[in-house]
């Protein structure tokens, strides 16, 4: 006895399935839960120590020109609050040896080039440990401070985060296997009715089923309804089939039968001859009939069972005149109207069409042996029609209707055998592809026979009307005119013309208007659009704290959130402010003012040149006011954090009596005009003037590289957002890299995927973009550092 397989029920192969999938999407969550935990634990405790690695940084000092440390005992203790964890840390100087802490630890740690903590996982004496490495810059170089915790508290804090996940993923896990259990036995117990009612009745009972069902099982008794209704149909047919073979069939037969007694009662071989002729007519007569009914079933079989495809009709009526006796071909004439076979092509079954036409052909034979048959194929009112016309004795008009239903036959084929079947068979074909059957008597004699149907090549064309029609909007939409890109940019020039020129050329249909302004002003303008609607669709600037004030406080749209991977991590914040580019400040000095000088090189070799050489140097030097110009202040600012060594290079400005100017641009005309040799961060993307002359010569410091972002943000009230994503787009493509590469600024391409930019040399140290900058907002902040700039800077 064989035993059944349980995967063979569809409730088993439900809840294998169900649990295999529950199984697998817990795992994954589980996974992603594990990981986002591992990460979420990492992040924190990073913070914890390179905030600990920076506050060592800040209480660094020099002493008689020795770099000291004094470990402030909050920077450790804000590490150890858990009582598993272990803290180390180490201070070295800028060659490398220790200053204070664990002299062995990190060893293998790259010297720090940035105040942005670096972390890197390790080991150190036998422990796992995770690394936070932070720089300091002196006049000396960069200072490194290291500082590393043991991993115990990260992976509590990291089970403590997955356990919640761990409870909710089973519980979920165990509440739908219940769930899905109860449901399945509600929602099987409708096919239990069903069955129940199908058991039990007669196999003659093919009635619709009366058993309530939910919709989606009422389908299914809609199905089944429906197949016991073509069920009864078709034991309907066969009823009547077998009655009327029976019928007709019963008659030869009994004449054979009774030919064949009497055949063999003839004493005379004339007598017998003439019975057997009588047998043999018979005998044909019941062939046909039975030949008839099979070719009716078979028809009725392919219309309702085989899709219709292309057919051409001259190839069939072509067989049908090649499988007759050759005797009769000669009866026959096929004309066509139009020698292109590819034109008369239907929509169709070829085997019915086939033995649609046979069947004319042959009544045509039947009832007009001795006369011409013509069978003719012709386009007539947008249709093609096969005609069959023959010179027999027609049929009555009164009659024509009846004349096309089963075993119907007319009262002129009373000694010509057949069933009635062939005008049934033709009219259901015409009937299932093309436009119907038509009878018509001929004036001259004889029957016309005409089967239309509709021309492929009109559907197609169709087809092709309505997919033209579908796409005619999408046109219209592609063609319908952009609204004006307004691009609210910063006042320096150079950059962003170069920029939009290109864009332009690349929209040559879009209207770009671009409006100037500075930073505070965009500011307040885009803080107006709520009162004054829609505003300008892109804000690019170079104060980078002043467009993430604009971020914070909500004015930006997220609409440049996919655009976002195409720059590093630390060059976007909130998916609504991207960096382009970093531009930064560069040393322009005039040649002829160095002839027996070299060229400082860095902010120390300037300091000490300033300090030997002031008096002559004094007023030939230049500087940005950081007090109105915010690439400058925030320059200042950076620089300040960056090294204590800044103010001491402004004391030298002061001491020089350097002159302040408003902007890159009036500091290089005075450049220019010989009033000043030096030139103090000038923006390198405004360069392009100086860049090309002999006269002037400018330096990249050599001690660090602090870049300042030129950022882009979509304000929310914006009108043209498709045509503002596509100008970013352009911008960040490597046509706009080019631009941006070609003014003097770094591309954010060439940094995409360096994930240690500070550690190129000599150093860049990007500004990145985040809620650390909205401390230069601050008034307090900004006067302090202001008035502490003034102070050192104006001497007189």
């Amino acid at each position: 006895m064989s035993r059944n397989n349980p995967l063979q029920s569809i409730r088993s192969r439900v809840t294998v399935t169900a649990f295999l999938f529950l199984a697998i999407m817990s795992a994954a969550l589980l996974f992603l839960a594990w990981g986002s935990a591992k990460r979420a634990a990492d992040e924190a405790f990073d913070r914890v120590i390179g905030a600990s690695a920076l506050s060592i940084a800040d209480s660094m000092r020099v002493d008689n020109g020795r770099i000291e440390a004094e470990i402030p005992q909050a920077a450790l203790a804000m590490i150890g609050l858990r009582s598993t964890t272990r803290v180390f840390y180490r201070v070295a100087d800028p060659e490398g040896a220790a200053i204070a802490g664990y002299v062995t630890l990190g060893i293998g740690i790259a010297p720090a080039l940035s105040t942005d903590p670096l972390f890197t996982t390790g080991e150190y004496r036998g422990t796992p440990v995770r690394f936070a490495a932070a720089g300091r810059y002196f006049d000396s170089g960069w200072a490194t401070i290291i500082v590393a915790e043991t991993l115990e508290s990260r992976s509590l804090l990291a089970w403590q985060l997955f356990l919640p996940s761990l409870l909710a993923v089973a519980s979920v896990c165990l509440i739908a296997l219940a769930l899905m259990s109860f449901g399945l036995r509600r929602a099987f117990r409708p096919f239990a009715l069903i069955e129940d009612e199908i058991r039990l009745r007669t196999p003659t009972e093919l009635q619709p089923i009366k058993a309530p069902a939910p919709l989606e099982v009422r389908r299914l008794v809609t199905a089944l309804d429906d197949f016991m209704e073509r069920l009864q149909g078709t034991l309907d047919r066969v009823r009547n089939y077998a009655s009327h073979a029976a019928h007709e069939v019963r008659t030869p037969i009994a004449v054979i039968r009774a030919q064949a007694a009497a055949a063999r009662a003839e004493t005379t071989l004339s007598g017998t001859r003439k019975r057997l002729q009588r047998i043999e007519a018979n005998a044909e007569a019941a062939g046909q009939i039975i030949n008839q009914i099979l070719l009716d079933a078979s028809v009725q079989h392919r219309l309702g069972t085989h899709s219709a495809t292309p057919v051409s009709l001259i190839p069939l009526c072509e067989e049908v005149i090649d499988r007759l006796d050759p005797l009769v071909q000669p009866a026959l004439r096929l004309t066509v109207d139009c020698g292109d076979q590819a034109d008369c092509v239907v929509s169709g079954d070829a085997v019915a069409i086939r033995e649609a036409i046979r069947n004319l052909v042959d009544n045509a034979l039947k009832y007009a042996p001795s006369g011409l048959i013509d069978i003719a194929i012709r386009w007539r009112d947008k249709r093609w029609t096969v005609e069959v016309a023959d010179t027999g004795p027609g049929i009555p008009s009164e009659t024509m209707e009846r004349m096309t239903e089963r075993f119907s036959r007319g009262d002129a084929t009373a000694n010509i055998p057949g069933a009635g079947l062939g005008l049934h068979i033709v009219r259901q074909v015409a009937d299932a592809y093309g436009d119907g059957l038509e009878l018509i008597n001929r004036p001259e004699g004889g029957l016309t026979a005409r089967l239309r149907f509709a021309a492929l090549r009109v559907c197609l064309l169709i087809a092709l009307m309505a997919a033209n029609l579908s796409v005619m909007p999408a046109t219209a939409m592609a063609q319908s005119g952009a609204p004006e890109l307004r691009i609210l940019a910063s006042t320096e020039q150079g950059l962003i013309d170069s920029l939009v020129a290109g864009f332009r050329q690349s929209r040559p249909g879009l209207a770009v208007k671009l409006e100037r302004v500075n930073s505070q002003l965009a500011l307040t303008l885009i803080q107006s659009q709520s009162v004054l609607g829609s505003g300008p669709d892109l804000v690019i600037g170079h104060a980078a704290d002043i467009l993430v004030e604009m971020v914070n406080d909500g004015f930006a749209s997220t609409a440049l959130a996919p655009l976002a991977p195409l720059a590093p991590a630390w060059a976007t914040w909130r998916q609504e402010m991207l960096t382009f580019a970093l531009d930064q400040g560069m040393f322009v000095y005039r040649k002829s003012a160095f002839e027996d000088e070299p060229m400082p090189n860095s902010r120390l070799d300037l300091t000490r040149l300033l300090d030997r050489l002031a008096d002559r140097f004094r007023g030939r030097i230049g500087t940005i006011d950081v007090g109105n110009n915010s690439v400058a202040y925030l320059l200042a600012s950076q620089e300040a954090r960056l090294s204590p060594a800044y103010w001491r290079l402004i004391r030298a400005f002061g001491t020089a009596e350097a002159r302040i100017y408003w902007s890159t641009e009036e500091m290089l005309a005075a450049l220019r005009q010989k009033e000043i040799d030096i030139a103090y961060n000038a923006i390198a993307s405004e360069l392009d003037g100086i860049r090309a002359d002999p006269r002037f010569s400018i330096v990249q410091a050599e001690d660090y590289r602090l870049a300042f972002p030129r950022a882009v943000v979509m304000p929310r009230r914006g009108r043209a957002t498709a045509a503002a994503l596509d100008f970013v787009r352009f911008i960040l493509s490597p046509t706009g890299q080019d631009i941006v590469k070609q003014s003097g600024a770094i591309p954010i391409a060439d940094l995409r995927n360096d994930p240690s930019v500070a550690r190129r040399g000599p150093a860049i140290q990007p500004i990145a973009l985040g809620p650390g900058l909205l401390a230069l907002r601050d008034l307090n902040t900004r006067s302090n550092l202001m008035e502490t700039w003034l102070q050192l800077i104006l001497t007189r």
